[in-house]
């Protein structure tokens, strides 16, 4: 097994470890613990943060992949799907926090749905990368 796939599977634990301690740990704890405009003040701090994270683990591979590996096609292919996907949800943060703001329920349940749905499709793919490489 080549290098590249030892730190793909390295940098893919740590994005699921990041994605599962946001969902099963955060997450309840924020909406348990605190009140409506601390909820507002620490989502809008932390989901920017856990966005970045997650792309800075995905750019790093590449970066150390195409530098000093050769990685398949494949590998490049998912990471570059994990990072379109991470870039769409950074990017959604402001127009999400604005349509919340405004009240805008259709427009934010849409939105966050996108959000949800896209990092739940990461998560997929950095736990199938163990299975189908």
């Amino acid at each position: 097994m080549n290098q590249d796939f030892y730190l793909h599977y390295f940098i893919s634990g740590v994005i699921l470890g990041i994605i599962i301690f946001q969902t099963a740990i955060i997450a309840p704890t924020t909406f348990k613990k605190l009140s409506n405009d601390y909820i507002k003040i620490f989502l809008r701090s932390i989901f920017p943060k856990f966005f970045l994270i997650i792309i800075l683990f995905i750019l790093l591979f590449l970066i150390i992949a195409i530098i000093f590996s050769s990685p398949s096609f494949f590998i490049i292919l998912i990471n570059f799907m994990s990072l379109a996907l991470g870039l769409l949800c950074y990017s959604l943060i402001p127009i999400t926090n604005k349509s919340k703001d405004q009240k805008n329920e259709k427009l934010f349940k849409l939105l966050h749905k996108i959000s949800v749905v896209s990092t739940l499709i990461i998560l997929l793919i950095n736990f199938l990368i163990i299975f189908l490489v």
